[in-house]
């Protein structure tokens, strides 16, 4: 019995430092060089925000990641932000930026048009980042992944008080802008993505179930119907994201905290 007790102890010692190493992993920021004058005032202004930057020190300090994962921010030849599973990086585009100042200033001044351009953005990297999760650490996620990173999104900026509303607002506020005038015949059904209009109204829903209250002003909005489930759904989704991301955690998130 006695032989077999430190031939235990090593494996179990081995297994620990292998554990430990898998789980040394951390998020990255870059900036590829911008390829336009226009690009580079992007830079300029989100390097002296240094929002990814906190973003990913906040992700790091909760998360045990199981490897690198860049945020790569840059010209990436098309209005969008995405995952790369294969990279294990995120792509957060000069030219969605370009795309969502254009779509704010249809409907307010250029210096609103800006704000709300950086407040859009803080969302879609968060719902990007629901997309890595789901990849990094393979996640079991049903339904449309699409949907559960939105959700992710929304119930994590919820925790973030004034901060996150205002990014939130300024997202269903775009959605709301391309769901305009559009024609029924034309609409993506087909899409991963639900129709922007859906994605307003639930971004909205989910907000006011994290605080009647504070969002009242969103039943002069969202159909009664709707918003009756708000609460409920609320903290299902809360729950939900809360058990499938307990086992990775490094430390606990502080209630009011945004991931």
């Amino acid at each position: 019995m006695r032989n077999m007790i430190r031939p235990l102890l090593c494996l179990l010692l081995l297994t620990a430092t292998s554990l430990a190493q898998v789980r040394d992993g951390r998020l990255k920021v870059v900036y590829n060089p911008p390829k336009t004058p226009l690009s580079k005032i992007w830079e300029g202004a989100i390097q002296k925000g240094q929002f990814y930057e906190q973003a990913a020190e906040r992700l790091n300090n909760h998360l045990a990641w199981p490897r690198d994962v860049l945020i790569v921010i840059g010209d990436i030849g098309t209005a969008n932000c995405f995952y790369s599973p294969d990279q294990h990086r995120i792509y957060m585009g000069y030219e969605m930026y370009d795309y969502l100042f254009a779509q704010f200033r249809t409907i307010e001044s250029d210096q609103d048009a800006l704000r709300h351009t950086f407040l859009a953005m803080d969302f879609f990297f968060y719902h990007e980042m629901g997309h890595c999760l789901a990849g990094e650490f393979n996640l079991p996620i049903t339904g449309r992944e699409e949907d559960a990173a939105d959700d992710l999104a929304a119930v994590s900026l919820a925790e973030g008080g004034q901060y996150g509303g205002e990014v939130a607002m300024a997202a269903a506020q775009f959605f709301e802008i391309m769901s305009r005038g559009a024609d029924v015949k034309k609409l993506p059904f087909w899409d991963e993505h639900g129709l922007d209009g859906q994605r307003f109204y639930n971004i909205l829903t989910t907000f006011y179930g994290s605080n009647p209250n504070r969002y009242i002003f969103l039943e002069k909005i969202v159909p009664a119907s709707r918003l009756a489930r708000g609460e409920r759904e609320f903290k299902h989704k809360t729950r939900s994201w809360d058990r499938i991301l307990n086992q990775h955690l490094r430390q606990p998130k502080n209630t009011g905290e945004v991931f």
